[in-house]
């Protein structure tokens, strides 16, 4: 049923539906047309005048859009009806309606994989996998690792472990992962060389991105002209070392000036080749350095400049005393790796040392020491033409 303005006021139109929705049969003073999708089928036929071509041609615009607008919500809720059964009739094939009725209650433990829905921020998944990791190794039939202990892991794996987007079936691959890592380890040490192949691997993770991870530190690790950034390391170091000095001679306090052994104050080539493996030690150290603060080393590129210096120096403030703890720790691993042991007074020959210590049993000195290391580290980058930049996470 509708109306139409004939001048004299609104008049009745008989109107019926014809076929499956596609148009409107309307008849008025013997005058029949079919309204098609808006068309001008019917208002060209029985309308007289513009103004009412104008009324006819609305109202039947407005009829279709609100029958569109219903037809589009039905077609929804049919489609979100169809979904919910296939997933409910799934449900009942693993017979989860029988292990519901059997929970007495539920904790939702989130698993090692990051959650991506719109509108939620985790950021907590590398701890989750990073607890995951010490439960599984803490196994004694695994690494029986105590609270207390340090894992020794290769630094690239490590990051792909924790920095991979996903594990295909949650905390069963992870775990299927380590257990094959611990299954294959030289004494505690966890090893890249120990990983599945790459078809087994792609079973539980995608295997493309935990190689990429697995590796990105490498190209730095691996840098060619390594000697010349170990030099630049060395001359860093003597360079600060007479800051130190020219410090301490301002403030009048002489406890702010490095001790620096003689054998060290030299030329880098003239240096005995034991300081000079701590040297590039220090140089190859600082990609896992970086990772602490949720950056990662990458080759510069044609076209790019240094702005990714100000983040990086602000970043390396705001986390100095946590990087310089680092640098101390791995210069002490790397010297104890070497044969070096603690002793109160420095002999070179038995490799003895007296800052063989914990960080905290350190001068203020000897802790400005590992500062300025860390501080320096934006400059050892563009010496090699490389860059940091921030972790790119996962997209939700």
């Amino acid at each position: 049923m509708g109306f139409i303005n004939n001048g004299n006021g609104y008049e009745v139109v008989a109107c019926e539906t014809t076929g499956d929705l596609g148009g409107v049969r309307v008849s008025h003073h013997g005058l029949e047309g079919l309204v098609e999708q808006g068309t001008e089928s019917f208002v060209g036929r029985v309308a007289q005048h513009p103004l009412e071509v104008h009324h006819a041609q609305e109202a039947s615009g407005r009829r279709l859009k609100r029958w569109k607008r219903h037809a589009d919500r039905g077609a929804e809720r049919r489609r979100e009806f169809r979904e919910a059964s296939e997933r409910y009739r799934a449900f009942k094939l693993l017979k989860g309606p029988d292990f519901i009725s059997r929970l007495h209650g539920y904790l939702n433990v989130l698993g090692p994989n990051p959650r991506l829905e719109p509108g939620c921020v985790d950021i907590t998944w590398p701890i989750r996998r990073a607890i995951i990791l010490r439960a599984i190794l803490g196994a004694p039939n695994a690494l029986d690792l105590k609270p207390g202990d340090e894992l020794d892991i290769d630094p690239g794996l490590l990051d792909a472990l924790l920095g991979v987007l996903a594990y295909r079936h949650g905390a069963r691959s992870f775990e299927k992962i380590i257990k094959v890592l611990v299954q294959d380890r030289r004494g505690k040490r966890l090893r890249r060389s120990a990983l599945p192949p790459e078809p087994l691997l792609d079973r539980e993770t995608d295997a493309a991105e935990f190689h990429r991870l697995l590796t990105q530190r490498d190209a730095f690790k691996n840098y060619p002209d390594l000697e010349d950034l170990a030099a630049a390391v060395h001359f860093s170091f003597l360079d600060a070392a007479e800051k130190s000095r020219l410090v301490a001679e301002a403030e009048r306090n002489p406890g702010l000036t490095w001790e620096i052994d003689p054998s060290i104050k030299t030329a880098y080539l003239d240096l005995p080749d034991d300081m000079k493996a701590a040297n590039r030690a220090a140089a190859r150290r600082i990609p896992d350095h970086l990772s602490l603060i949720g950056y990662v080393v990458e080759s510069q590129q044609p076209g790019d400049d240094d702005s990714w210096h100000g983040p990086l120096g602000e970043a390396i403030e705001t986390h100095v005393e946590r990087l310089a703890l680092a640098e101390h720790l791995g210069w002490c691993a790397e010297r104890i790796a070497n044969g070096w042991t603690y002793a109160p007074v420095r002999d070179n020959e038995a490799k003895h040392h007296p800052l063989l210590v914990p960080w905290a049993m350190l001068s203020q000195a000897d802790q400005d020491k590992d500062r300025a290391s860390v501080r320096a580290i934006p400059g050892f980058l563009d010496i090699a033409k490389f860059k940091a930049v921030p972790v790119r996470g996962p997209k939700g």
